[in-house]
């Protein structure tokens, strides 16, 4: 739609009908670079005026960055202009909400005393929070290792979403007890990394989900990006011609997609996930008892991780409900399901994102050529709860119809 619309570039108005059209709560990131606090307050009258329902605005992006220190050599030069732009904004529509991005050093243990500018910057938002309601984070697996198998991958993903991204919540949340956490920006990090396209990249944006869904001080979670070029980590690219340089393979795509768009590895974890919310209101709290362990890899590796993690999600009526689960194992798994303690037997239907391979691809990607075909699909069974067997290497929604 956007190549025959200003020659593909999208403008504020464009965006909002976008928003309006499919029921997208907007942020809005304004200029704290070579902007000013009167062009921040012009964006949000503008807004009030065309009637857009824009409540949640970013001061600025990545701050924190060695690369805008010319401008912000430090967290408080970066507070004094955000207090200026959140004052004029909020003179304007005093019911916004605005964020200030915090550093994503809480989620990578690792880097920690590297990254002692970040720890610092993060501590100098959390004494002067009086003006703003919210904080930022861009949360990116940041491992992007090139040379290690798909199995020692998925060990590491799950490791760290296991492991380091619960200490990271917290480290957020003892800054910023009483602000909403937006997570603007999620995904593998790295368009080149060796697992983007594939169905671990499919099995990981799932889990992660499942991780995101049980933190409640979490009001945004936006998966970066949806659409851009290559074959990385998007949700949508354009369909590309031959290139050697990223041994792109043209063919296999499905036939609304030639000459347009590919769906990539994680479209269809995100076709579930949404359909899934569009029929629920509620959330429901879910245990899975003794799963199947799994081990971890690279700085995971004396790590066990359960292998099985769910969520579960519903109608208010409580007649329908969705049980999302991520089978992070390599080998099919029988789970019983029990409704208040009590073994369910009625029919289910489960509808999946698995593939035998883990580096089963929706066209390659820039490390390993892969297949040239759409491997990573969705995919559906139906029957009695107790012959429900999960694939390997699986996102499910299992949805089952319950009886008052």
């Amino acid at each position: 739609m956007l190549k025959k619309r200003r020659a593909g570039q999208i403008v504020f108005d464009d965006f909002m009908a976008l928003c309006e059209r499919l029921a997208i709560t907007p942020v809005v990131v304004v200029n704290l670079w070579t902007g000013n606090p009167e062009e921040s307050a012009g964006w949000v009258q503008y807004a009030k005026e065309q009637g857009y329902d824009v409540k949640y605005w970013e001061l600025g992006n990545e701050y924190y960055l060695s690369q805008y220190r010319e401008k912000y050599p430090s967290a408080s030069a970066y507070l004094r202009e955000a207090k200026a732009h959140a004052a004029a904004m909020k003179a304007v529509d005093p019911s916004l909400k605005v964020s200030v991005p915090a550093s994503p050093i809480g989620f990578h243990q690792a880097g920690w005393t590297a990254k002692a500018d970040q720890r610092h910057w993060d501590a100098v938002l959390a004494a002067e929070s009086d003006f703003f309601d919210a904080y930022t984070v861009h949360v990116y697996a940041y491992k992007a290792v090139r040379k290690k198998s798909p199995e020692e991958m998925r060990g590491y993903l799950m490791g760290w979403i296991t492991e380091s991204v619960p200490q990271g919540f917290a480290y957020y949340q003892k800054l910023f007890p009483e602000k909403e956490m937006w997570i603007t920006e999620w995904n593998i990090a790295n368009p080149f990394n060796r697992v983007a396209n594939t169905q671990l990249h499919a099995l990981y944006a799932g889990d992660f989900f499942l991780k995101l869904l049980s933190v409640p001080q979490v009001k945004h979670a936006n998966f970066h990006v949806l659409a851009g070029p290559g074959k990385g980590f998007p949700v949508f690219s354009p369909v590309t011609p031959a290139n050697p340089k990223t041994r792109w393979k043209h063919g296999g795509e499905p036939d609304s997609d030639v000459g347009n768009t590919i769906r990539r590895a994680v479209y269809p974890v995100f076709q579930l996930i949404g359909e899934a919310f569009s029929a629920s209101e509620i959330q429901f709290s879910v245990a899975i008892e003794n799963p199947p362990a799994l081990l971890g890899a690279i700085e995971y590796a004396d790590e066990t991780l359960p292998g099985l993690v769910a969520s579960a999600i519903g109608s208010r009526d409580r007649k329908t409900l969705f049980v999302f689960v991520s089978n992070r194992t390599g080998s099919e798994q029988t789970p019983e399901i029990l409704i208040n303690g009590t073994p369910y037997t009625g029919d289910v239907v489960n509808r999946f994102v698995a593939a035998e391979r883990l580096d089963a691809s929706n066209g390659g990607n820039a490390e390993m050529s892969g297949s040239d075909k759409i491997e990573v699909r969705l995919q559906e069974w139906s029957g009695p709860a107790p012959a429900l067997t999960l694939p390997k290497n699986s996102f499910n929604c299992v949805r089952l119809s319950l009886e008052d």
